[in-house]
C-alpha cells in the first residue's frame, strides 16, 4: 500500500506554490531590468524625464528639483530630477532613506499627464516640489517598484495607491 505518494491533504502538489523558491533582490533587479525601456539612468540634476517608458535606476542621495508632483499629481518633464519623482512616489520617507543607504535600484513608469492649470508644489517624504504656471511635457509616474529589503512592493503614485505586494 502506498501513503501520500504526491499527495497532500488530498490535493496533488502541483495545485499550490509548496516548496517554491523565495524570489531575492538579485531576482528583482533582473525583473525590473528587463521591464526598462528607457535603460538605466542614474540620478540626475534635473535631467529630462519627458520620455514616456519604463526606466530603473539606482538609489542615490536626493539632488535636483521637482516642478508639480509624482504623487496624485502630474509633473513638469523637463524640470523633474529622478531621485526627488521616487521621493514623492514612495510611500514616506523612512522608505526613500532606507533605499538610498541601501543603493537599490528602482523601477518606474512614466505616461503622459493631462495638462493641468499649473503644476502644484507639494510637500512629501521630506522634500517640497515648485509650482509653476508655465506648462510643458507634463507627465505622471503609474508606477513604482521598490525591494524593501524582504520582498518587492508596488506603488501606483498617480493614483496614491500602495504600497502593494508584487509579484512576477
Amino acid at each position: 500500500m502506498l501513503v501520500g505518494v504526491g499527495r497532500v491533504g488530498g490535493v496533488g502538489r502541483s495545485a499550490g506554490k509548496v516548496g517554491a523558491a523565495a524570489k531575492t533582490y538579485a531576482d528583482f533587479v533582473a525583473h525590473i531590468t528587463g521591464l526598462a525601456t528607457e535603460g538605466s539612468v542614474t540620478w540626475g540634476v534635473n535631467m529630462p524625464t519627458t520620455v514616456i517608458g519604463g526606466y530603473r535606476t539606482t538609489a542615490a542621495t536626493a539632488a535636483g528639483t521637482m516642478t508639480g508632483s509624482t504623487w496624485q499629481n502630474v509633473y513638469k518633464g523637463d524640470a523633474a530630477a529622478p531621485c526627488r519623482m521616487v521621493q514623492h512616489g514612495l510611500p514616506d520617507e523612512a522608505t526613500f532613506l532606507a533605499q538610498v543607504a541601501a543603493g537599490r535600484q528602482i523601477f518606474y513608469r512614466i505616461s503622459s499627464g493631462t495638462a493641468p492649470a499649473s503644476y502644484a508644489g507639494v510637500f512629501r517624504n521630506g522634500y517640497s516640489s515648485s509650482s509653476s504656471t508655465t506648462i510643458f511635457a507634463t507627465r505622471r509616474v503609474d508606477e513604482l517598484l521598490y525591494w524593501d529589503g524582504a520582498r518587492a512592493q508596488r506603488m501606483q503614485p498617480f493614483l496614491g495607491l500602495g504600497p502593494t505586494p508584487y509579484d512576477w
